[in-house]
This record gives structure tokens, sequence and C-alpha cells, in this order.
């Protein structure tokens, strides 16, 4: 199959999927079309990287930035390039993460930095991009000093690093220290502003922030509940709302949070129930509106247009929603992928 990167995004666009084989084995990246049916494509172009966790696009669409969960954590930064004979994954370069287990990663807004959450050991990354915007050298590591009460909580977990896009300040995620840590990137290095502490055995996994309001959310992998949270100050959150992520009896290891952009609806990804729940946000109380099956061990999930795009890792499959004009998930069309930790969408141009 060797359909165009620059396919017409009205009838198709390409999907990057990290696959990842537990635990740390050799997965992939690869490229796939993304119909407005939902239907998966089989893989146009792919490339071979250690456990590869999470893929983020350049804004511009022409890279991908690779987090590599190994014991020696990795970026590494993928050329998407499409050629006479269909598009092409290439490798420019790998740099190390500053930490074990890198699980996260995010472009600065200034495009010139890549910060890195390493979950294993708590650190944190800054990697210096060049001007072609390859990672080129980390240039900085911090490492997060907490803990709390549930057994997976001995020490720091760096989980999710949120920059800021109305200013210089980057938040860090802390699932093992119940925390927030807010930084300032000035001259090329981070430095402390703020540390917000979250309920006990919270185990945050996943912060988004409004652009243009105070509000926030949370979503806790340990406690299996979704926080609202107000920006008292800039980097200092309080935490005002917070309510089980799943109706469904048993554990859940909640996973990916989504806020649309109208601030109207959250979505989160429950593992073990495997399922999504819509939240309704417009409200002084979380409402849930709809909680829907889908693949198992529903790590990460994308919304591209009406479409929600679930990665079940332990199922092996990827599985598209496509969404009502409320924003519920439909029944999801399956696609069968090995071991799919994260689904991300071409930024359209």
């Amino acid at each position: 199959m060797s359909e165009s990167l620059a396919s017409d995004a009205a009838s198709s666009r390409p999907l990057a999927v990290g696959s990842t084989p537990q635990p740390d084995g050799q997965g992939t990246v690869s490229l796939h079309t993304l119909d407005t049916e939902g239907r998966l494509g089989a893989a146009v172009a792919s490339t071979s990287l250690l456990a590869p966790s999470w893929v983020s696009w350049s804004p511009d669409g022409q890279r991908l930035y690779v987090a590599c969960e190994g014991d020696e954590g990795q970026v590494a930064t993928l050329e998407a390039r499409d050629e006479d004979n269909g598009p092409r994954l290439r490798t420019l370069g790998s740099v190390a993460s500053g930490g074990s287990g890198p699980c996260h990663l995010a472009l600065t807004p200034d495009g010139v930095h890549l910060v890195v959450a390493n979950y294993r050991d708590g650190a944190v990354g800054l990697i210096e991009l060049d001007e072609n915007g390859v990672a080129q050298e980390l240039v900085q590591t911090l490492q997060l000093e907490s803990s709390g009460p549930h057994p997976r909580q001995t020490s720091s977990h760096a989980h999710h690093v949120v920059p800021h896009v109305d200013s210089e300040l980057i938040s860090v995620v802390d699932l093992g220290g119940d925390e927030i840590s807010t930084y300032r990137l000035a001259g090329g290095r981070l430095e402390p502003v703020a540390i917000s502490p979250l309920p006990a055995g919270t185990g945050p996994r996943q912060l988004v922030r409004a652009i243009d309001t105070a509000e926030a959310w949370v979503v806790g992998e340990l406690s299996g509940m979704l926080l609202r949270l107000h920006e008292e100050h800039p980097g200092e959150f309080r935490v005002v709302e917070q309510r089980p992520a799943s109706d469904r009896p048993g554990p859940n290891d909640v996973a990916h949070l989504h806020i649309d952009e109208a601030r109207r609806l959250a979505y989160v990804s429950n593992r073990g129930p495997d399922t999504v729940t819509v939240f309704d946000t417009s409200s002084d109380e979380l409402a849930m509106l709809a909680e829907v099956p889908t693949a198992a061990h529903p790590r990460h999930f994308s919304v591209a247009d009406d479409l929600m795009v679930v990665a079940g890792l332990y199922g092996n499959q990827v599985q598209a929603h496509r969404l009502s004009e409320r924003g519920v998930p439909s029944q999801g069309v399956p696609t069968d992928i090995t071991s799919p930790a994260c689904v991300v969408p071409r930024p359209v141009a």
C-alpha cells in the first residue's frame, strides 16, 4: 500500500502509531491512513525502535519525536517524508532522555526544546533541538523527590509534561509523589516555580490546562479519579472537585485525558473497565454523560475531527469511534495492531 502522506484530509489523514511489546520490547513507529469512516489502513511506512511509548508530531507534520521507554531512556527524531514510491520514515537522530523509562515528552511553545518525563526514576530531561528541529543534546536533568502512600509511590515517577502555551511555564505531573511541579524555562534552563499537592494516593497521570481560563483537570491513575483544578496563580493548582472516572465495578488504572476545545467535555480512558467515559465539564459539578466499551487496556487515544481513535495495548487493537453531535463515542471499528501504545493523527496544515 503506498497512499501518499499528502492525502486529502477530507478523505484520509496519516496516523502515527507507536507499538510497544511489553516489557521493553523492540517496537515500531508506523504510519497508517485513517479515513473518515474510521477505517485504519495497513502501515504505509514503519521503523523499528526500542519501546516507543509516546509519539508526538512537530507542528508542521514533518517530524516525529518519540520517547523510547528503555532502562536507559532515549528520545528519537524521525522524519516523515513523502517520496515517489510512497511515504518513508527515517531516523534523524537519538539522544539520552535524562533518565529511565521516558513515557511522555512535549515541545516547548518556542519550538526550541523538548521536555521529557522519565517514569522509572522521576527525572525530568530538557533537550535542545537544532535549527532543523532535530533533538540534539540533553542540556539539563532535574530530579523529582517525593513519595506517597500507595505501594507504587515509594519514589517519584514523572509522568506528564505540560507547557503553558501562554507563558514560559512548564508543569510536570509526579505520579509517585501526588504533586504537580512547575518550572520556568529561562535562558535555556528550567527554574523551580511552585509545587502543588494533590490528594494522597491520587497517582496523577496526566494534566490538561485551559489556555484562557484558570481551569485545569487531572486524572489519577492510582485513585481512579477525575479531578477538576483551579490555577490560583500561574503554576499553582488547587483541587476543586473530584469524582470516579468510571462507574463500572472493580479496579481502574485511569490512563488518558482529553478536554475538547470548547471545554465542555472531558474524555477519560479506563484500564480495567476498558472503557472511555465522557463528562460534562460546563457546569459546576462534573457529570458523566456516557461510558463506552473500547479496546482492552486503552492506554492512549486521540480525537481527530469527529473520530476518537483508541490504542488498546493488551487488546492488540486500535479502535476508531465516531463521535455523535453530543460528543459521545459510538461503537468502535477495530483494527488489529500489535501492542499499540500511542496513536496520533498528523497535524492538519
